[in-house]
């Protein structure tokens, strides 16, 4: 049987001095996410760091995964409420910054403590390493 030559074809993006590593499957959409030891599997909804599993709630999953599109760039608060909440959204509420303290706690347990969720004041959050 002949391969498809998009079958688990890797692409690289330049993001300020990172790598954000897409993979993609036989389908078109793209399947994981990979900068920095955390990979983001989107079809069996799973995360590791180091190959180690970490298992996130739906709504850290959403959050993590807007970042790690987006790795050393800023997105929008609204963005990533819109994405993870939908029409539920609440802007002025904390629900936000409660579940990226989880996720953050979450990432510095398995050790990736270069890698940070980092607060910009007034517009949202960025993935970044140090």
């Amino acid at each position: 049987m002949q391969k498809e030559s998009n079958k688990n074809e890797e692409h690289n993006i330049q993001n300020n001095n990172d790598t954000v590593r897409i993979e993609h499957g036989e389908s078109s959409d793209l399947d994981r996410l990979s900068t920095n030891g955390i990979v983001l599997d989107r079809k069996a909804r799973k995360v590791t760091i180091f190959g180690q599993p970490v298992r996130l709630t739906q709504k850290e999953f959403a959050i993590l995964e807007s970042l790690m599109e987006q790795s050393n760039y800023v997105v929008k608060r609204r963005d990533i409420l819109t994405r993870g909440w939908g029409d539920e959204a609440m802007e002025r509420s904390n629900v936000l910054e409660a579940h990226v303290k989880n996720l953050r706690k979450k990432i510095e347990r398995r050790g990736r403590k270069r890698v940070i969720v980092e607060t910009v004041r007034g517009v949202g959050y960025r993935l970044r390493s140090d």
